[in-house]
C-alpha cells in the first residue's frame, strides 16, 4: 500500500491481503517494498480493531496545565486498530483553531521528541505557538471532547541518487514516523455507559417450552427466534427425512436456549468498522467563565489487558461468595395466598380472590363458593416436627397447629375453622373447609370475617412448633406490603403471620370496569414487584433503592383493544391532557409540573405495564425512575368535545374509576361507570 493511499477508507471494509510472490531475478521495487510491509501491517491492525476494539490501554492521563490541556504518555489502539503510542506528555490549547487534527497546531513536546513537524520539515522556534487564540476572541463557555489520532509523519530527508522518470528531486524523506497528534472538538463524543443489550441475556418467564432450565435462564428468550426445527420434529414426533433422533431435537432445543445462542444474535455484525471518528476520545473538556475542568471517564473507552480481566474475574468469584456462601440462606417466606372454589368430585377448581396485601382485608364473594385456600411459599418446606398441619374437626387443642384459620366471630363455641390441609408440593399447602364446619354452608364458606395465621414464633414448651425451611430455619413471617415477590418477613427468622379476609354475603360479581391492582416492578415491562397500592386514598412509598423502572395496573374486566385502549404520551408529546393514562410529576405542594414519558405494553387483556421512559434503551441502558412525587392518572370520564377518550372494557362501558379502599377485589369504583382514578406515590431519594 502507498503511503499516500486512502488509508482510512481502506481499513474501514475487507480487502484480500496481498503479499510478494518472490522468484529468482524478480525486479524488487519501491510498490513491492511498500507491499512486504503493508501485509504485516493491514493483518496486525484487522486483528486489533476486532479483536481489541477501539480504546486506551495504558496511561494517557489528562490535566490542565494553565490555557492548555495535557495528556501523559500512553498507549491506546483506534477505531481503525492502529497503534497509538504517545512517547512524552504532549500539550495543546483546546481552544485553537487546527485543520483536523494538528495541522497547524503542533502539540508541546511532539517537536522536541519526533524532530518533525506535521508536514515532515524540521520544526520552526515560531510552531508551536502559531496557532493561538488571542485573549479577546477566546470563548469563555463551552464543552469540548479532547482526541487523540494516530499520524504518519516523513523525516531524515537524504539526496536522491535516482529520481522518478519527469522529476528533479534532490532529496526525500527516508523515514515514516508513525506518531500520534491531539484535537480538541466542540460537543459530545458518545458516552461510556452499560451496554443497552445486558438485559437481553436473561429471561424474567422462565424458559421456554423447549427448554428445561431454571426460571431466569435465558430460554424464554427462544419464543423471540424463528422456529428452526419443523412442528413434527418440536413435538417429538421426529421426521425421517430429517434424520434426527429425539435426542438430536433434544440437544438442539437445548442449545438454542443457551446464553451462547442468545450472544450469537446479538453480536452476529459485519466486519466493517463503525463510520464514526477513528480517534480516541480521552477527556471532556468543560469551560466555565474562562476556566477549565477535565472529566475522563465518561467517554474514555478502555481496553482492558488478560491480567487485568482475571483480576475483575476473581474479584466477582470473591463477591460470589459473599452473597451465597458466606451468607445466611434466603428465609422461609410466604408468596402468595389465593381462594378456591373447588369440586370435591373432580377436583376441578377456580381461583376466586387473591390475596393482594395481607396488611388489608381481603373480599371473597360468598357467590363464588369458596372452600379452600391455597398458601405458596418461596421455598420447600420442612418435612419434619415443623411440618405444617392444621385442625380437623373436635380438636382438643387446636392451638398447637402451626396452620390455623380463627373465626373473628365464633359459632357453636368452635373457636377455630375446621379443615384438611394438603401438601401439593415441597413449597405450597392447601387449606380445604371441613363441610362439617359450623362455618360452612352447603360446602362453602359462611360469610364473616376470619384470620389466617402461619406460625413462625416457636415455643416448644407449649409444643408449639414453627413452620421451618428444610434446614428447620422458622418462618420469616412478619406480614408486608408486597416486595420482590413475597408478603412476609423482616430479614430475621421467626414472626408470625397474620392477615384476615372477609366473605362477603353481597359481594357480586362486578358489573363495572374497575382497577384491581397498581404494581411497582423492578424491571421495563415487568420484572419482580416492590410494593403494591394498599389504598389509593393513601401516598404509597416507593424505594428508590429498589430501582423502579414500570407500574403494572390489573383491571376487573378485559379492555377494550380498539378506540378506547390506553394510551400514554411519548417523550415527544407536549399535549398530554388528551391520554387516558398519565404519569405526572407533582411538586412538594402537590402541583403538576408536566407528564412522564412511557410505553405502555400489553401484558394480558386486563392488564397493562408502564415502562418510564420506554423500553428504548440509551447507551446507560434501562434507567430507574428517579426519586420525586407523582401522580397516577386514568381516565373514566369522558369528554369527546375536546378528544379526551375514557379507558373502556370490551363492552365500551367506560371505567368504574374514584379511588377506593379494597374492597370486593378492587381499589377503585362506586358502582356507576366514569370517574378518574388517582392515587400519588412518591419515589424515595438514595439513602
Amino acid at each position: 500500500m502507498a503511503r499516500l493511499d486512502n488509508t482510512d477508507a481502506l481499513l474501514r471494509v475487507l480487502a484480500a491481503p496481498r503479499r510478494n510472490h518472490f522468484f529468482y531475478g524478480k525486479r524488487m521495487d519501491v510498490q513491492h517494498f511498500e507491499m512486504e510491509q503493508a501485509y504485516g501491517k493491514l493483518k496486525g491492525w484487522l486483528r486489533n480493531r476486532l479483536a481489541l476494539g477501539k480504546g486506551v490501554l495504558c496511561g494517557l492521563g489528562v490535566s490542565i496545565d494553565g490555557d492548555r490541556v495535557c495528556v501523559d504518555p500512553g498507549v491506546a489502539i483506534d477505531g481503525l486498530g492502529r497503534e497509538i503510542i504517545v512517547p512524552v506528555r504532549a500539550c495543546i490549547d483546546p481552544l485553537a483553531p487546527d485543520d483536523g487534527c494538528c495541522g497547524q497546531q503542533q502539540p508541546t513536546g511532539v517537536a522536541e521528541a519526533s524532530g518533525v513537524s506535521p508536514a515532515g520539515s524540521p520544526v520552526a522556534p515560531a510552531a508551536a505557538g502559531a496557532a493561538t487564540t488571542s485573549a479577546s476572541t477566546r470563548p469563555t463557555n463551552g464543552l469540548f471532547t479532547l482526541w487523540v489520532c494516530s499520524r504518519e509523519c516523513l523525516a531524515d530527508q537524504q539526496p536522491v541518487e535516482v529520481s522518478d522518470c519527469g522529476t528533479r528531486a534532490q532529496c526525500a524523506a527516508g523515514t515514516v514516523v508513525e506518531t500520534f497528534c491531539l484535537k480538541a472538538t466542540p460537543g459530545l463524543p458518545p458516552l461510556q455507559g452499560d451496554p443497552d443489550w445486558c438485559a437481553n441475556l436473561w429471561a424474567e418467564d422462565g424458559m421456554s417450552s423447549g427448554g428445561a432450565g431454571p426460571a431466569g435462564s435465558p430460554g424464554a428468550l427462544a419464543a423471540t427466534h424463528v422456529e428452526f426445527l419443523p412442528a413434527s420434529a418440536a413435538g417429538g414426533s421426529v421426521s425421517d427425512a430429517l434424520g434426527l433422533t429425539a435426542a438430536d431435537v433434544a440437544s438442539i432445543k437445548a442449545a438454542m436456549d443457551s446464553r451462547r445462542h442468545v450472544l450469537c444474535e446479538l453480536f452476529d455484525g459485519t466486519c466493517e468498522a463503525p463510520a464514526d471518528d477513528a480517534c480516541v476520545p480521552l477527556a471532556l473538556i468543560l469551560l466555565v467563565d474562562g476556566k477549565m475542568r477535565i472529566e475522563s471517564c465518561l467517554v474514555r473507552p478502555r481496553i482492558y489487558s488478560n491480567a487485568r480481566l482475571l483480576d475483575l474475574i476473581l474479584c466477582l468469584a470473591e463477591k460470589i461468595d459473599d452473597c451465597c456462601n458466606k451468607q445466611p440462606p434466603t428465609l422461609l417466606k410466604v408468596k402468595s395466598i389465593d381462594f378456591l372454589s373447588r369440586s370435591a368430585v373432580t377436583n376441578a377448581e377456580t381461583v376466586v380472590g387473591s390475596v393482594q396485601s395481607p396488611l388489608q382485608d381481603t373480599a371473597v364473594a360468598a357467590s363464588k363458593k369458596a372452600n379452600a385456600i391455597r398458601i405458596r411459599f418461596n421455598q420447600p418446606l420442612a418435612s419434619d416436627q415443623h411440618q405444617p398441619t392444621t385442625a380437623g374437626v373436635n380438636d382438643p387443642d387446636f392451638k398447637i397447629h402451626n396452620v390455623q384459620i380463627l373465626p373473628y366471630d365464633t359459632l357453636k363455641n368452635v373457636f377455630y375453622v375446621p379443615g384438611i390441609l394438603t401438601v401439593e408440593d415441597p413449597a405450597t399447602v392447601r387449606f380445604d373447609l371441613s363441610p362439617e364446619s359450623p362455618y360452612s354452608v352447603r360446602g362453602a364458606w359462611r360469610p364473616g370475617r376470619y384470620r389466617l395465621f402461619l406460625r413462625g414464633n416457636e415455643d416448644l414448651s407449649l409444643n408449639f412448633q414453627a413452620l421451618a425451611d428444610q434446614s428447620d430455619v422458622a418462618l420469616d413471617g412478619e406480614a408486608i406490603a408486597p416486595a420482590n415477590g413475597v408478603i412476609s418477613g423482616n430479614g430475621s427468622a421467626g414472626g408470625d403471620f397474620n392477615t384476615y379476609f372477609v366473605v362477603t354475603p353481597d359481594a357480586v360479581e362486578q358489573q363495572t370496569l374497575r382497577v384491581q391492582a397498581v404494581e411497582f416492578m423492578t424491571a421495563p415491562r415487568g420484572g419482580s414487584v416492590i410494593t403494591t397500592v394498599a389504598n389509593p386514598l393513601e401516598s404509597t412509598t416507593v424505594k428508590y433503592r429498589d430501582g423502579l423502572h414500570s407500574i403494572r395496573v390489573t383491571f376487573t374486566k378485559d379492555l377494550d383493544a380498539t378506540d378506547h385502549q390506553p394510551t400514554t404520551p411519548s417523550s415527544t408529546v407536549t399535549d398530554y391532557l388528551k391520554y387516558n393514562w398519565q404519569v405526572l410529576r407533582l411538586d412538594d405542594k402537590g402541583t403538576v409540573q408536566g407528564c412522564v414519558p412511557g410505553l405502555l405494553s400489553v401484558v394480558a387483556k386486563n392488564q397493562i405495564v408502564f415502562s418510564f421512559g420506554s423500553t428504548l434503551t440509551n447507551i446507560r441502558g434501562p434507567l430507574p425512575w428517579p426519586a420525586g412525587r407523582y401522580r397516577l392518572f386514568l381516565r373514566g370520564s369522558e369528554d369527546t368535545a375536546q378528544g379526551y377518550l375514557a379507558i373502556e372494557d370490551v363492552a365500551k362501558t367506560p371505567l368504574d374509576g374514584e379511588p377506593s379502599p379494597l374492597t370486593a377485589g378492587a381499589i377503585s369504583g362506586d358502582g356507576t361507570p366514569g370517574g378518574d382514578f388517582t392515587v400519588e406515590f412518591t419515589v424515595l431519594a438514595a439513602a
